[in-house]
């Protein structure tokens, strides 16, 4: 049987599977104008992923429709006669295995290169760089002493050129210095005007030469906040190890305008071998003085 009109959407600008109750949404906000690689696998014991440009985002056993299972040989795609619901897009390709991919597998197959990934850190902190480590494309607004996005609660803010956001080519750079775990950031608005970025996109580097896309180049999103002093975080699913880290803004209200910081991980307690800090015992199983 096939799935009816029960499957893989664009609802309201993300990645789903259709209905919601499936719970199969992907958070990454879609973009006009830009192709996408949209993945699906389906394993043995029913669990549905989905993958936007190769990267994992959603995850679940839906019950509806059979819990999707794939009928062999017929795949349909269609377009819905309600305006609200139309793409007005194109496939360009179809891709299927004999096979549920591994999320390594169905990465490689999207073109996803993945900067180094490490475990979630304990505990993180905003790190604030120097001025001379932090550099633009281009700062458009205010005298130089003002143009600065540097730091967090600062009366500086960052203003990019607004005609080349849709081409990605701007950015705000930070050098840590050396190689750091880093977690996320956080974001606010223009000190003194509403303007903000309202979503971005991560790239790291380890030699300030080639870079490469945090999360697939996923689009990180950062809602509007109507205050100067409110914070947007932005968490990645695992921390990445980089010294150079681009925050290149996607999308923005009024104009591309931010404050940010970092949030690198701290010191990871060190392993303890063998038995440090317990009471020798000796052969006769007495224990020795200290």
């Amino acid at each position: 049987r096939g799935w009816g009109d029960f499957g893989a959407y664009v609802l309201h600008g993300n990645f789903a599977m259709y209905p919601k109750a499936s719970g199969l949404v992907c958070r990454s906000e879609l973009q006009a104008e830009r192709a996408y690689r949209f993945g699906m696998t389906r394993d043995d014991k029913g669990k549905v992923r989905l993958y936007l440009d190769g990267n994992l985002c959603a995850s679940a056993h839906p019950a509806t429709a059979g819990g999707f299972r794939l009928k062999l040989g017929e795949l349909t795609v269609m377009h819905d006669d309600d305006r609200r619901y139309r793409s007005d897009g194109y496939v360009r390709r179809v891709q299927v295995w004999d096979r549920a991919l591994t999320v390594k597998q169905m990465g490689k197959a999207s073109g996803c290169e993945r900067p180094k990934e490490v475990g979630v850190c304990p505990k993180s902190a905003l790190h604030l760089p120097s001025a001379r480590r932090v550099s633009y494309s281009s700062r458009i607004y205010g005298s130089w002493r003002r143009r600065d996005g540097r730091k967090l609660g600062a009366r500086q803010s960052w203003v990019a050129d607004w005609r080349k956001v849709d081409k990605g080519s701007e950015w705000m750079q930070v050098d840590l210095g050396k190689k750091r775990e880093v977690a996320g950031l956080a974001l606010q608005r223009h000190y003194r005007h509403g303007w903000q970025v309202t979503s971005l996109r991560v790239y790291v580097s380890d030699d300030g030469k080639k870079w490469v896309p945090v999360e697939c180049g996923r689009r990180f999103k950062t809602p509007y906040a109507h205050s100067r002093t409110k914070k947007r975080s932005v968490g990645f699913e695992k921390p990445v190890v980089a010294r150079y880290v681009r925050l290149a803004p996607a999308s923005f209200r009024g104009l591309p305008a931010m404050r940010a910081q970092l949030k690198v991980c701290k010191a990871r307690p060190k392993k303890v071998k063998g038995n440090q800090g317990m009471p020798k015992v000796d052969k006769k199983g007495g224990k020795k003085g200290s």
